[in-house]
């Protein structure tokens, strides 16, 4: 695989750049109407700066992407990842840590109102059972 992206790749790009710039642009919109930080863009915040690990973690194990993925600058804080790296990956580690989180609370608000059961012990619940799922979809079967 030199100079094409498979489907399921093009897809993985896809979702790290729209999903990535939508939560923050929705983050930014409730921000706005709230006047003041809404947790959604914390949240987006908070996935982005750690996306920096990236790099190091690349190098560490000789990590290696196709030749065909967009890289970031060569002047990129940590850009330490052979031959660059792919510039998905700051959005998409928003993409990735912020769309469980919205599901399990959608799912969890739903469970609470239906069944009228705790709210911390449902949410934590469901926080569990999402991000077992998440984790396990795309590190098993998709990775």
């Amino acid at each position: 695989m030199t100079g094409e992206l498979t489907p399921l790749l093009k897809a993985a790009i896809g979702f790290a750049y729209v999903g990535g710039f939508t939560f923050v642009a929705i983050g930014v919109y409730l921000s706005y109407r709230r006047r003041r930080l809404h947790p959604l863009l914390l949240v987006c915040v908070s996935a982005i700066s750690f996306s920096w690990i990236e790099a190091p973690y690349d190098w560490a194990v000789y990590a290696q992407f196709a030749p065909a993925i967009p890289r970031m600058p060569s002047w990129w804080p940590l850009n330490m990842t052979w031959y660059g790296l792919p510039a998905s990956v700051p959005p998409g580690y928003i993409a990735y840590f912020v769309l469980p989180p919205v599901i399990g609370a959608a799912i969890g608000r739903r469970l609470i109102a239906r069944f009228h059961w705790s709210r911390p012990t449902t949410l934590l619940t469901v926080g569990l059972v999402v991000g077992f799922v998440w984790a396990f979809l795309f590190n098993a079967i998709l990775g």
